[in-house]
């Protein structure tokens, strides 16, 4: 339900924006795991520097904290070996 209310938070869903779903999946995790708040925050920093597209891009996933950052990629984007194992 958690992540449900989140995946369609309106800081979070913006399809209008042309927003990929892998996108607003990341931003879900992340905000689940960073923060609502705080991935807001963050996303809007990152948005008003114009240097990455928020809404078709990962690359603000480098500007988490690591923890949140490697959180997002291990379910994600699957980028741990033992989680592709394990878990598929």
């Amino acid at each position: 339900q958690a992540m449900r209310s989140l995946y369609n938070s309106s800081f979070i869903n913006k399809e209008k924006e042309g927003q990929t779903e892998i996108v607003r999946l990341a931003k879900t995790l992340a905000a689940y795991n960073y923060g609502r708040g705080n991935l807001s925050n963050l996303l809007n920093k990152i948005k008003e520097e114009g240097k990455i597209d928020i809404y078709k891009s990962l690359d603000w996933l480098d500007r988490l904290p690591l923890e949140t950052s490697d959180y997002v990629k291990k379910i994600l984007l699957k980028k741990d070996p033992k989680f592709e194992r394990e878990y598929q």
